[in-house]
């Protein structure tokens, strides 16, 4: 399996190709089929309510409140592929997702850059923060709409609140879904549907917000002669 980016064109393992469709969607390029896609799901404006208002200015005011997270992480894909690992988020900026065997994969944040790292390939590729989803996550100041973020949809069922996010100035790259808890509210999980059409989801097994969290696990080192990274 052959992943494709704007940034670079190399062979990955099929595993490493789920992570980069995940994290990366708006790096890749979306072609007419996909476009016509991702057109059907993808309203050109959506018409808030006072109740949607009402619970995105309270999601925005959560992950804003949110300093620290650490959890046990279960990614799948709509193509059958599998993951699992652990995930670290300190707000802002910081974010480490370390992959269980077999998948060699360590996405850490060094700066303004996400690190993506395959230790089976001993590659690494800087990608700059802002253009990538990861930034709902990591910037100082949250904001879910009117700006780089459009919401696109919300939805409520049993206790639970989705909201559906696209990059205003590339709305066919993909969606991202954040998946909350409520009463009180609480991240769960978000899903991604990328320009392909491929849905990846990412749900936080027992997470535990505001921990302390050492800061060298968003510290990356590559060393070229023992193929060691932390």
């Amino acid at each position: 399996m052959t992943c494709i980016s704007t940034l670079s064109v190399r062979r990955i393992p099929a595993q490493s190709c789920l992570i980069l469709l995940g994290l990366l969607l708006s790096l890749f390029a979306a072609p007419a089929s996909a476009q016509d896609t991702l057109a059907s799901a993808t309203p050109e404006e959506f018409q808030m309510s006072a109740e949607d208002r009402d619970d995105v200015s309270r999601i925005e005011q959560y992950l804003n409140d949110i300093s620290t997270v650490q959890a046990r992480f279960v990614q799948a894909s709509s193509t059958g592929e599998m993951a699992e690992g652990e995930f670290f988020l300190s707000r802002p900026g910081d974010l480490r997702i370390s992959y269980d065997p077999p998948v060699p994969i360590l996405i850490v944040t060094s700066g303004p850059f996400l690190v993506y790292y395959d230790s089976e390939l001993e590659q690494s590729t800087h990608i700059p923060i802002v253009t990538t989803p990861v930034g709902v996550l990591v910037d100082e100041a949250i904001s879910l709409d009117g700006g780089e973020i459009q919401v696109i949809d919300i939805s409520r069922n049993a206790g639970a609140i989705r909201v559906s996010l696209i990059k205003t100035e590339d709305p066919y790259a993909g969606i991202i879904t954040l998946a909350f808890t409520d009463a009180p509210l609480a991240l769960r999980q978000w899903t991604v549907r990328d320009a392909q059409g491929v849905v990846t989801e990412f749900a936080l097994l027992n997470p535990r917000f505001g921990v302390e969290i050492d800061p060298e696990l968003f510290t990356f080192v590559q060393d070229l002669n023992s193929n060691e990274r932390r």
